[in-house]
């Protein structure tokens, strides 16, 4: 089995994606971007 349907598959999934999109939000701040970009770009 995969596991994707477990508890701790959910969980480590949802971990993964919250930390893709902070890392997305870090990046556009970090870059000192004048137009802070959509984050719909990190999406999937």
């Amino acid at each position: 089995q995969h596991g994707a349907r477990t508890p701790a598959g959910v969980f480590a999934r949802t971990g993964q994606r919250l930390l893709a999109l902070a890392a997305g939000i870090w990046h556009t701040w970090t870059t000192g971007a004048k137009t802070k970009r959509s984050l719909i770009a990190y999406d999937h």
